[in-house]
């Protein structure tokens, strides 16, 4: 059986909303010191949180040309994405520093002028910093109190891109083929490149993991302008699979992975199970999943010295952080999201 996608279509709120949780599990792992243990890793070669990763781009360039194609101007489409990352990212970043002044040894006055927390502000705009004073400084992956966030900045370039796309008449499925094909031959260039060092993006990223998120997210946006050709079929996306178990550490492997990955993620978007829409009816909860569980989840590390296993940490910190990812869509994201002019759900991503 073939289907395309819809446009409206709440099987992608669920499959980030998967992603979301994913990474969560993914992150596990290294913050409970057992980073080579990750199952994804050896199944598919790849971590869950990179695969996670993926999706999100991947989806995310579908959703915000959609987004660009249906604003009413440059100015509304740059609004409705400022809306969309900026609130529930000003409240990460004060809970983050209000915990961290709940576990530093340092008295309140100190952790407060300390640089590390005027610095940790800086998050805000993006402008990543990990740190807080002495906070989860004997953690087995040590001081990172929100490691989650370095994704935030090529999110925000992406709808940049698209942004200057849009505003110079090129935004197009030819050329979301051409920019996805540029960040796949970058990935090339740089891996095979003699650095000395990492070269670092957006102060966030090596420069071949961006190129790659940028590579998936033009995949999207290409499998968006191509929605009404494109048709998916279970077969295809199972063959598909398939061959990234197989190829999982050969030299292609990367590249494989990459084109093929998205298929497979919008495959399963065009799959009809009316009751899923009652999983994700109730508001998009991956974006509070996605930035409020990393210090939630090494809070329990450091609660449990250091001790946790994998599976309590993933249960504990789900626990805690699905109520308030619920309560960030509720009193944060969606009111945010009320200031917009009524368009299409799925242009909100």
């Amino acid at each position: 059986m073939t289907a395309s996608v819809p446009s409206r279509n709440r099987n992608l709120d669920l499959i980030r909303l998967i992603a979301a949780i994913l990474v969560l599990f993914s992150h596990c792992y290294p913050l409970a010191g057992r980073a080579i243990e990750e199952p994804f890793l050896w199944t598919f070669g790849h971590t869950g949180g990179d695969i996670a990763l993926c999706t999100f781009f991947v989806i995310s360039g579908y959703l915000i040309s959609a987004s660009y194609i249906r604003s009413q101007s440059a100015l509304d489409y740059a609004w409705k994405r400022c809306l969309r990352i900026f609130p529930a990212l000003f409240f990460a970043v004060f809970f983050s520093i209000i915990l961290g002044a709940l576990l530093t040894p340092l008295d309140f006055q100190a952790y407060v002028a300390h640089e590390q927390t005027t610095a940790y502000l800086r998050n805000i705009f993006l402008d990543i910093q990990y740190n807080l004073p002495l906070v989860f400084s004997e953690n087995p992956f040590p001081n990172a109190v929100n490691g989650s966030l370095w994704t935030l900045p090529i999110e925000f370039f992406m709808y940049a891109m698209i942004l200057a796309m849009g505003v110079a008449g090129i935004l197009s499925a030819r050329f979301s083929v051409v920019a996805a094909g540029l960040c796949i031959f970058g990935v090339l260039a740089v891996r095979n490149a003699d650095l000395a060092r990492p070269y670092i993006v957006l102060g966030a990223a090596e420069l071949s993991v961006a190129l790659r998120l940028g590579a998936s997210f033009f995949i999207g946006a290409a499998l968006y302008f191509y929605r009404d050709k494109i048709r998916y079929h279970g077969g295809i996306a199972l063959l598909f699979l398939a061959i990234i178990f197989f190829t999982k550490f050969t030299p292609p492997a990367l590249y494989l992975y990459a084109l093929l990955l998205p298929y497979i993620i919008f495959y399963l978007a065009s799959v009809d199970i009316p009751w899923l829409d009652n999983i994700t009816r109730h508001g998009d909860f991956s974006y509070g999943i996605y930035i409020y569980a990393f210090p939630i989840q090494q809070l329990l590390v450091h609660w449990f010295n250091n001790s946790i296993s994998v599976s309590m940490l993933f249960i504990g910190s789900l626990a805690i952080t699905l109520p308030i990812a619920v309560l960030s869509w509720k009193f944060v994201e969606e009111p945010a999201l009320r200031r917009l002019k009524p368009v299409p759900r799925s242009a909100n991503a």
